[in-house]
């Protein structure tokens, strides 16, 4: 056992600071440590790992009091850099996904991208979902892919492409292309030939949502919807760019300029929101009852995904006039910043 030195009167103010330690709260982070004698180590405590018994606990002002006991820094919750004022989880995953895009070959499944981060895969997964709000499953796969399709752009065939970007099989290589992509690989890479593309739309995919959001602004001059689908104008490389999508019953059929097929297949996997796939979250909730309000809220919006403009200067417009002010508001004077953009009658 480690001796420790009590940096608190233990009788006065321990099981006080032992309450707060419960809470896991980042606000008394700075303000005490957490000295553990079972296992010879110092935490935050907002620290994530399991707690100890209240007399297996002691407490310090900063880490050269815990050091001075015996006591190591906890690996978890770094304290020795929270003093020094480094976000050392927020650093760590930056340069974990740093690394994993780099040299998506290299890291062909969680367990390399956990032994790169020097993390657990509970510790892996905690990390990923605080910093990039998706799992470091989801990460690889979209990073995989993001490779693949560089890949095939270059040149390379498709079974090269797979080995270059990770793939651990010929199978996963195509299923998970597919679903982030909606093309093959082979119809991917001959994007730079063609105008004319269709993609494969997920199951239960909601069309009607996005016509609704391209819709909002009726007599908008960067965008027409129809029945069945809508054309948006957009800018790419200093030109612009039409590009136009058609539903079918599940698919959407795209058309756009020669030489551009490539661009606008980046845009619209933002616009039909391929990127922000629910399955994962629906799945979560599946097992409701039927009574349960949320489970009745899931089944009705099945398939839902959130649709994005592919033009930056126009998401921060939304974002910044659609704010204070009414939807009708703000198309009306999105519709005049357009104007005096791009030109009346522009698509």
């Amino acid at each position: 056992m480690v001796r420790i030195k009590a940096s608190w009167d233990a009788a006065r103010d321990g099981d006080a600071l032992y309450r707060l330690f419960l809470l896991r709260d980042r606000a008394n982070d700075g303000k005490f440590l957490t000295g553990v004698i079972s296992t010879g180590i110092y935490c935050l405590p907002s620290c994530p790992a399991r707690r100890p018994k209240r007399e297996n606990v002691w407490f310090f002002h900063d880490p050269q009091e815990a050091r001075e006991s015996g006591l190591r820094p906890c690996f978890r919750c770094r304290p020795d850099s929270f003093y020094r004022g480094e976000e050392f989880h927020e650093n760590l995953y930056e340069q974990t996904a740093a690394r994993v895009r780099a040299n998506p070959g290299g890291f062909r499944g969680i367990a390399s991208v956990a032994r790169a981060a020097g993390l657990s895969r509970t510790a892996l997964n905690d990390l990923f979902r605080e910093h990039a709000h998706e799992s470091p499953g989801a990460f690889l796969r979209r990073v995989h892919v993001e490779a693949a399709c560089q890949a095939l752009r270059k040149g390379e065939k498709p079974g090269d492409a797979a080995a270059t970007a990770g793939f651990g099989s010929a199978s996963s290589f195509h299923q998970q292309f597919l679903a982030r992509t909606g093309l093959t690989p082979s119809a991917y890479a001959s994007l730079g030939d063609i105008q004319e593309f269709t993609l494969k739309l997920p199951r239960d995919y909601r069309t009607r949502e996005i016509l609704a959001f391209f819709g909002r602004d009726k007599e908008g001059v960067s965008e027409r919807v129809g029945a069945h689908g809508f054309a948006k104008c957009f800018e790419v490389e200093g030109r612009t760019l039409v590009v136009e999508v058609e539903f079918g019953k599940q698919s959407a059929a795209c058309r756009t300029d020669a030489g551009f097929a490539y661009a606008a297949h980046h845009a619209v996997l933002r616009m039909l929101g391929f990127e922000s796939d629910a399955a994962a979250f629906e799945r979560q909730f599946a097992g409701r009852q039927e009574k349960d309000d949320l489970a009745g809220m899931f089944r009705q919006q099945r398939g839902l995904r959130i649709p994005c403009t592919p033009d930056p200067w126009e998401a921060l417009g939304w974002a910044i006039m659609g704010q204070q002010i009414s939807l009708q508001a703000t198309v009306t004077l999105r519709r005049a910043v357009k104007r005096g953009i791009i030109g009346i009658g522009a698509v």
